[in-house]
């Protein structure tokens, strides 16, 4: 009877239940996956926040505050795997080799064959390497577009680590106050739409590879 009413009283701890709910987190957002330290540190950084949000509400009072704050953690549960799934994305791309050699690669090629269509008298053979030229420069260009659209996954990454850690501080305010449920609201609308414009960027990314064979490794992605 002893050991139920022990195990009983630790399933009501609020501290038991925050530390269970953390512990699956982590194992589902599993941050050793990602080999780049930097996004590794980021999505960590994400974890640790969330987790001393989850333990602002269950320390805040029982009531409608409290309920305010409980959808606003799913809120940010959204918010988490939007930057989980980010965070990989970009670390693939930047483990990859293929896109490297070719980032490398495409601009000699495109000049090499422009100095063979220089001095080719051959129509057929120049036409061919003119629809080669045509092709590399789609190639460089792809590329390029996939370089961009990386580099504002990163800093929309690092954006959104800032807004998770205000957040947490406003959540603080409101779990030791007995502010108006009110300002509870606009703090769930401002993290809904922080959450919409992670997503965005992932749904971009998602149609930049859409068109490409699994040189990411993206179909090997363990998404939540």
């Amino acid at each position: 009877v002893g050991e139920v009413a022990f195990v009983w009283s630790s399933v009501l701890d609020p501290t038991f239940r925050a530390r269970a709910v953390d512990e699956m987190f982590r194992e589902r957002f599993n941050s050793r996956l990602i080999k780049d330290d930097h996004l590794r540190k980021q999505v960590e950084k994400a974890l640790e926040y969330r987790e001393r949000i989850d333990e602002v509400i269950y320390a805040s009072r029982e009531g409608m505050m409290q309920e305010h704050l409980r959808d606003t953690s799913r809120d940010i549960t959204r918010w988490l795997e939007n930057v989980f799934r980010l965070a990989r994305r970009i670390d693939s791309y930047e483990a990859d080799e293929v896109i490297r050699q070719d980032r490398q690669a495409v601009d000699p090629a495109i000049d090499n064959l422009k100095k063979r269509l220089a001095t080719e008298d051959d129509p057929t053979v120049q036409r061919q390497i003119s629809q080669a030229i045509a092709q590399r420069q789609i190639q460089r260009d792809n590329l390029l577009k996939l370089e961009n659209v990386m580099e504002q996954a990163q800093f929309q990454l690092e954006s959104t680590i800032t807004a998770i850690a205000t957040v947490y501080s406003q959540m603080m305010i409101l779990g030791a106050r007995d502010v108006a449920s009110g300002r509870a609201r606009r703090l769930q609308q401002e993290i809904a739409g922080q959450v919409q414009a992670l997503q965005d960027v992932v749904q971009t990314l998602d149609e930049v590879y859409q068109a490409r064979t699994d040189t990411l490794g993206l179909n090997t992605v363990q998404t939540p």
